[in-house]
């Protein structure tokens, strides 16, 4: 059998076994609870999210963020990116406001807002919330 483990608290998919019914709760923890998705052949935590629809968990489809990115200057702006999106500058470590490589920020309702240094070109990973998929920007500024 295959079974989707994920967080009963935000949807986010951790994991998919394949294992015997009987073993499945050996491999969740915590806050995680899981679903069978024999069903789903498709499914994977990089395409999928769990909701509650009040009587049950269903398995959805993430979306595309559609990240609009506004840059003036130094300055990226992404003004529609949604709340609690973790931002990662992955290429420079000199990219500005304290962010060095590998550091993040995180979204709120008013979007993010970031100074580079220097001219170039930076790679930004965006891990939104869950019934989003991760997205990878690139980014030229200067």
């Amino acid at each position: 059998m295959r079974y989707l483990v994920f967080d009963s608290s935000t949807g986010e998919v951790t994991k998919i076994l394949e294992c015997p019914e009987t073993d499945v709760e050996l491999n969740v923890e915590g806050a995680e609870s899981y679903l069978s998705v024999d069903d789903f052949p498709g499914v994977d935590p990089s395409n999928s999210y769990v909701a509650w629809s009040g009587v049950e968990y269903e398995v959805h489809e993430k979306d595309l963020l559609n990240t609009l990115v506004e840059i003036d200057g130094l300055v990226v702006r992404m003004p529609n990116i949604a709340s609690g999106s973790k931002l990662v500058i992955t290429d420079d470590p000199f990219a500005g406001d304290g962010f060095a490589m590998g550091e993040h920020v995180v979204a709120d309702s008013s979007g993010v807002e970031i100074e580079f240094d220097a001219p170039g070109t930076y790679e930004v990973r965006i891990y939104p919330p869950p019934q989003y998929r991760d997205e990878v920007l690139e980014v030229t500024v200067g």
